[in-house]
């Protein structure tokens, strides 16, 4: 038996030629402009009359449920969707038209076999109702259930967006890395922590990543404050227990001190040096942080390739005019060491360089990295010929 509401109304009905024609065709002027905007909403939206009646359905529905306007405008709601009355939906639904107040939940729908955020709102004339498919986001809470050590450790910022890259986990690491609390970035994407020139960024990250690409390596982020951060982060799919893809998963850790020395060192970089060095940070294990695109050039390894891996792995430093024991004391007491050496290219092959390193240190003096700039002595020796002559002229 199709469940039509309640006998009574409490609102007059008064007899009147509604508009249950498509959104397209419901006049001009206002009603055109109210159209528009419903069009556009993300969500889905249905209004109903008193008598359970669609009057208004967006596309947003029409997707969702696999029928078109034409089927549902005029129809009574309960008979299209007959559901129980002891339900959820059937209960509130009635509760906010009765009573004229607002509700909000969550209902997970047997036929559709998904699960929606619904907003209610009373008009006169019926019932808005705003609904958003949030089936990937319970199936991302659902994993994450699992306890968090088993997967990440809890100081760090993790994220979780859905595949349409809106943020639906949200860690008291992410609050105390970048500033906001969750409440104010559920929902929204992660633009928000991108600096206003790589916000286009964030979308080609996500289409990498959604094909298989996890994201490892150093990123900056933007703080409430505005102020830049820098992270070492990891981004990979969040798959259910099928295997299908959900969403996104993205966990990273401060590593703003070093990372602040290194812009600080490649400004002057580029002002005395012309752009020539080979930039490379490590931490204070000598394990690579950055690979610069100098560096990529001359010994002909990706970033990506060496990131995190020992450095005297990858180029195999040997010293000219001294010893590595040595050079590293100087560095140790020093805080910086410069001198020729020889390293190794990918292709095996070795080339002679200037080397020049600085220690990193935190507020507290602690030796947290290290920075090199190494430059080819065949382009140092070309570079001082060339000026040497232009003092001639």
């Amino acid at each position: 038996m199709p469940h039509r509401g309640p006998k009574k109304q409490k609102f007059p009905h008064h007899p009147r030629t509604r508009k249950t024609t498509a959104l397209k065709y419901v006049g001009h002027g206002t009603d055109q402009e109210r159209a528009a905007l419903l069009e556009r909403l993300p969500d889905a939206f249905v209004s109903v009359d008193p008598h359970w009646q669609f009057t208004y359905i967006n596309r947003q529905v029409e997707a969702l449920v696999g029928k078109g306007r034409e089927e549902l405008l005029g129809r009574n709601v309960w008979d299209i969707f007959p559901i129980p009355a002891d339900s959820l939906l059937y209960r509130n639904a009635h509760k906010a038209m009765d009573m004229q107040t607002t509700l909000e939940f969550t209902q997970f729908h047997p036929l559709l076999n998904k699960w929606f955020a619904l907003r209610l709102y009373p008009f006169q004339d019926g019932l808005y109702t705003f609904c958003q498919d949030i089936t990937e986001r319970k199936h991302a809470e659902e994993l994450l259930q699992v306890p968090a050590k088993t997967f990440w450790d809890v100081n760090k910022s993790m994220i979780v967006t859905d595949l349409q890259g809106k943020i639906i986990y949200w860690n008291e690491g992410a609050s105390r890395l970048f500033g906001y609390t969750a409440e104010e970035m559920l929902g929204q994407t992660p633009a928000l922590l991108y600096p206003e020139l790589e916000k286009d960024q964030l979308a080609i990250d996500l289409e990498q990543i959604r094909k298989g690409k996890d994201y490892t390596g150093h990123w900056q982020g933007r703080r409430k404050d505005g102020t830049t951060v820098w992270v070492d982060v990891k981004t990979t799919l969040l798959r259910d227990t099928k295997g299908k893809a959900i969403g996104y998963i993205g966990i990273a850790q401060d590593t703003t001190e070093p990372w602040q020395a290194e812009e600080q060192f490649l400004y002057y970089a580029r002002i005395a040096q012309n752009e020539l060095d080979a930039v490379i940070v490590t931490d204070a294990n000598y394990n690579i942080l950055r690979w610069n695109e100098v560096a990529e050039r001359l010994y002909g390894w990706k970033q990506e390739e060496v990131l995190g891996k020992y450095v005297g792995a990858i180029i195999s430093t040997e010293f000219v005019a001294t010893t590595a024991s040595e050079a590293s004391e100087l560095l140790r007491s020093r805080g910086y060491w410069k001198g020729e050496v020889t390293q190794k290219r990918k292709d095996g092959t070795r080339l002679p360089l200037l080397a020049s390193v600085s220690i990193i240190k935190d507020s507290s003096e602690k030796i947290i990295g290290a920075i090199a700039a190494n430059r080819e002595i065949r382009e140092r020796e070309e570079s001082t010929a060339v000026e040497s002559d232009n003092h001639l002229l």
